[in-house]
């Protein structure tokens, strides 16, 4: 008789032992996720501050643009088509909005980025008159002009751009 209550005090405690070990997994696979979530941080905060030592710079190769088309669900009727520009990178929440300055000229313009292009800086046809000359573009001329060398870039804060 004894061993029928032996026999459920050992299982009890198998149980319990079972249990404990598995107590002990769960803590052992958290920390273990404490430590990936950590990583990622650090990972994380490493890429924020790389993007923005890269938040501005300079180029030499914008070209202007009359039509433009945006893969990223602009809507022509509601922005401003003579402030747009395509840029080498993709559009994010960081760099949506980019100022162009003309640093020979003293003239600058924020354009709001609608799309990526595959490998040029272009911008609409208004805003490189605009750069190059002081003056917006005329309704209906051609694109004339030679390039204006180097201008400096810089993003910013998204309500910059103007729709």
């Amino acid at each position: 008789m004894m061993h029928k209550t032996i026999f459920p005090f050992v299982a009890f405690l198998a149980a319990l032992v079972s249990a404990q070990e598995f107590t002990t997994s769960i803590v052992k696979a958290s920390r273990a996720f404490v430590d990936i979530l950590s990583a990622v941080n650090t990972a994380s905060a490493h890429v924020n501050e790389k993007r923005q030592t890269a938040s501005s710079g300079t180029i030499s190769d914008v070209n202007p643009h009359v039509y433009f088309s945006s893969s990223v669900g602009v809507l022509g009727c509601k922005i401003n088509t003579n402030r747009v520009a395509y840029w080498r990178e993709e559009v994010d929440c960081d760099n949506i909005c980019v100022k162009l300055t003309n640093t020979t000229a003293s003239r600058s313009v924020p354009l709001l980025r609608i799309d990526h292009s595959s490998g040029a800086h272009d911008i609409s046809y208004d805003a490189w008159k605009y750069l190059a000359t002081g003056n917006p573009a005329a309704p209906g001329t051609a694109i004339t002009g030679d390039a204006m060398g180097d201008l400096h870039y810089e993003y910013l804060p998204a309500d910059n751009a103007s729709p």
